[in-house]
């Protein structure tokens, strides 16, 4: 890069220096940092946190560099990133220091900037620092004020766990600005990590959870956002294991040190039986003390069901744990016509029945036990 081509884009990215974590500033960072924890940002949480996801997002499209939650050893190769965010109307300022683990302080950056600008400077910011994250057209694309805000908002609910409320507000996202690839992305994440907890019937939320998938990779094909949306559809969803695969590993090839992409991988290993099955929480099944309380719960769990969602996966294991191995079936044929997302992980469990017929039947139909 000649100089004159160094000084126009170090003047056309200033914010991404800090919130990209990329560009001149990392560019010229000393070469021993080999990892970076990025501290919480001081300021208004729904902006400020939100902010940080995109910081983290974009710091893992950096090859060779760790994203870590702690000062790694010896402390003289990680870097600290903190930043104080501040928003004033439409515009925002931000107060960023990059120091060392040890306490050497390296530089200090402030920017005032049109918060209209973070979007695209963060993705400049991953394509000029890592040539393997560059997409193939150069982002040119701005989402709607309204709608970033929402997205922000959304983010910062889904980080809190609050999915139904994130799902809104990604909603009101979309619905501000239909072309918001990102939003499109995080919309149908936030919905299957929803369905994830057991709270909604898999085969009502989850298709929408795919198409809001498949429109995020026809806005923006070569985010890893998209990438991941659509392998987390397959594997939930589209039991595709295959595809689901290569989705996921598509979504680390772009951030390598993606921790939210590296989760959902190792579930994958573990839907194949490679790993430890992964803990649920089932939403709206009491806790039983005994056979008989687990009997009980069986004999009127399809009258509970037409009020409050209950998983069939759940109450295949409480009948599996009476030795009931009939209902155990009954709800895991059940669980197989919902979706139910934690199905293909229990049929792991060596307790079920496995040299029952039906259990072959069912892992046929699951397409389980011969994928690699």
């Amino acid at each position: 890069m000649t100089w004159m081509r160094r000084k126009v884009w170090i003047a056309g990215a200033a914010l991404t220096l800090a919130l990209g974590a990329g560009g001149w500033w990392w560019s010229r960072r000393p070469a021993r940092i080999q990892a970076i924890l990025v501290k919480p940002f001081a300021g208004q949480a729904t902006l400020a946190e939100p902010l940080r996801q995109e910081v983290l997002e974009d710091l893992a499209r950096i090859p060779g560099l760790r994203i870590v939650s702690e000062p790694a050893a010896p402390p003289a190769v990680t870097g600290v990133l903190e930043a104080q965010v501040q928003r004033t109307a439409d515009r925002i300022r931000i107060v960023a220091e990059l120091s060392r683990a040890d306490g050497h302080h390296y530089s200090t950056r402030t920017i005032d900037r049109p918060i209209a600008d973070l979007p695209v400077v963060a993705e400049d910011v991953a394509a000029a620092v890592n040539g393997k994250a560059r997409r193939k057209k150069a982002p040119q694309y701005k989402p709607a004020l309204t709608a970033y805000d929402a997205y922000l908002d959304g983010r910062y609910r889904f980080g809190c766990g609050d999915f139904a409320n994130a799902i809104s507000r990604l909603e009101d996202a979309t619905e501000l600005d239909p072309t918001f690839a990102r939003a499109w992305a995080w919309l149908s994440i936030a919905k299957q990590y929803l369905t994830d907890s057991g709270s909604v019937r898999p085969n009502m939320a989850l298709p929408e959870a795919r198409e809001a998938a498949d429109r995020a990779a026809a806005l923006d094909p070569d985010a890893a956002e998209s990438h991941l949306a659509l392998g987390i559809s397959n594997l939930q969803y589209d039991w595709e294991w295959n595809d689901a695969k290569t989705e996921l590993d598509r979504a680390l090839q772009l951030s390598p040190g993606w921790k939210v992409a590296a989760d959902w991988r190792e579930r994958w290993n573990e839907a194949m039986g490679h790993g430890p099955e992964p803990p649920f929480h089932f939403a709206n099944v009491p806790d039983v003390k005994d056979d008989g309380e687990a009997r009980k719960l069986l004999e009127d769990a399809e009258d509970i069901r037409v009020e409050t969602y209950m998983s069939a996966a759940a109450l295949a294991l409480i009948a599996n744990r009476i030795h009931d191995t009939d209902s155990t079936f009954r709800w895991l044929d059940q669980a197989y016509d919902e979706r139910c997302v934690q199905l293909p992980y229990i049929l792991w469990d060596p307790s079920l029945p496995r040299s029952d017929p039906r259990f072959a039947d069912l892992m046929r139909r699951m397409k389980l036990g011969g994928t690699e």
